[in-house]
């Protein structure tokens, strides 16, 4: 509220789907939301579509809804998570990782053309934090690409899943960032997350996962200008944090200092000519 309220906050990205089964925004939220699409600084994030599932009748329902959004709010452009968050009667909240096959591919374009035949606006898809190997890592950009192409769509860049990706497989940074048609690159999302200690088969070992409740590793920070530069048609910029992560006052203020920090950078990187 505190970055709200002083006018620090540019654009607002807003998970319009994240409402629709549970009912719990308050009405000042939903004000907030107009005044920010008034002003043509909204930008949407798809949540459950499920891009890659085969599940039709949920598809229709999510498109139903997401077209009475759209008659309500103008997005400068909207975003959906690549693979798929559903499966047969299960439903998961983090979207779970999808082998390449070009039939599937095809189904994700079909699918994201038809988001932009409903918003009017560009469309994209963003990376994930999930992978099923280093193999599948080098697949992502391709697959991701090749979704978005038909619809003349972007990418979402989220750099904390290439952070994840980067440290759970042993892989290079920079390296999964050029992968990715960087041309295409219209929005980045920086955050933070957590560790997790798993057991297989007796080895033990950390997992990093995107869970959005702490602070920006430093790795990012550092990275961040280089990604900047090498994005030319980079729109937004998004910090993100989970509510969960944001209850405390001291996780409230790093929040806002990490906010603040991530704006310089940006501002810099305008002063610079990107």
């Amino acid at each position: 509220m505190p970055l709200l309220e002083q006018g620090e906050v540019e654009a607002l990205e807003w998970s319009f789907d994240c409402d629709w089964n549970r009912g719990t925004v308050p009405e000042w939220t939903h004000q907030l939301i107009r005044h920010y699409s008034e002003g043509a600084r909204l930008f949407g994030h798809g949540i459950s579509l499920s891009l890659l599932s085969t599940e039709l009748a949920h598809h229709e329902q999510w498109f139903e809804k997401f077209e009475r959004v759209c008659r309500d709010l103008s997005f400068v452009h909207v975003s959906e998570h690549f693979g798929f968050t559903r499966t047969g009667n299960a439903h998961h909240e983090a979207p779970l990782p999808c082998p390449y096959d070009p039939i599937i591919a095809t189904l994700g374009a079909s699918r994201l053309q038809r988001m932009k035949s409903i918003c009017g606006s560009p469309v994209g898809v963003e990376n994930l934090a999930l992978a099923l190997s280093p193999d599948d890592v080098r697949m992502h950009s391709r697959f991701i690409e090749e979704i978005v192409t038909p619809a003349d769509g972007f990418v979402l860049l989220d750099l904390h899943n290439l952070y994840c990706q980067s440290v759970n497989f042993g892989l290079g940074m920079m390296e999964l960032v050029q992968s990715y048609p960087l041309e295409r690159v219209c929005e980045l999302h920086l955050s933070g997350g957590s560790w997790n200690e798993v057991n297989v088969y007796g080895v033990s070992s950390s997992i990093r996962r995107d869970t959005h409740d702490a602070a920006v590793p430093d790795s990012l920070w550092e990275v961040l200008p280089e990604v900047i530069r090498k994005t030319p048609n980079l729109r937004v910029v998004t910090l993100e944090q989970l509510p969960d992560g944001l209850a405390h006052a001291p996780a409230a203020e790093a929040y806002r200092e990490d906010y603040r920090k991530l704006r310089r950078i940006v501002e810099g990187g305008r002063d610079a000519g990107a």
